[in-house]
């Protein structure tokens, strides 16, 4: 599988480049694997990238609570900075849940009419 995408600078005169375009314009990009066993590969991928030669270093997208998140170590030039952005979602079968869903339903379904 391909976890990890090298840089591709933007060319010269491009404009309207996504934020995904932008970044590999500046860094290469690793994503955390779905399976634990594509683990290793994946960080192998992120080291290669860092130790290569005029590296401007990588971008490791993680999960929280994810393989990445906890018990690694992350030492030196391997992490100068970290971003964290979240959706907390709630628990599906909450009851609160469960009620302010059919609440929205209802009023969903009332302002069809």
């Amino acid at each position: 599988r391909v976890y990890s995408f090298p840089p591709a600078p933007v060319k010269p005169g491009e404009s309207g480049a996504s934020p995904w375009r932008r970044i590999l314009s500046l860094k290469a990009v690793v994503l955390e694997p779905r399976k634990s066993s594509d683990l290793a590969d994946a960080m192998a991928e992120f080291d290669k990238y860092l130790a290569a030669p005029g590296s401007k270093g990588c971008v490791l997208f993680g999960v929280c609570r994810g393989k990445v998140s906890e018990g690694m170590d992350f030492a030196d030039g391997r992490a100068r900075a970290v971003i964290i952005t979240g959706l907390p979602f709630p628990p599906v079968e909450d009851p609160r849940v469960k009620l302010k869903r059919e609440y929205l339903d209802a009023e969903r379904a009332g302002a069809a009419l």
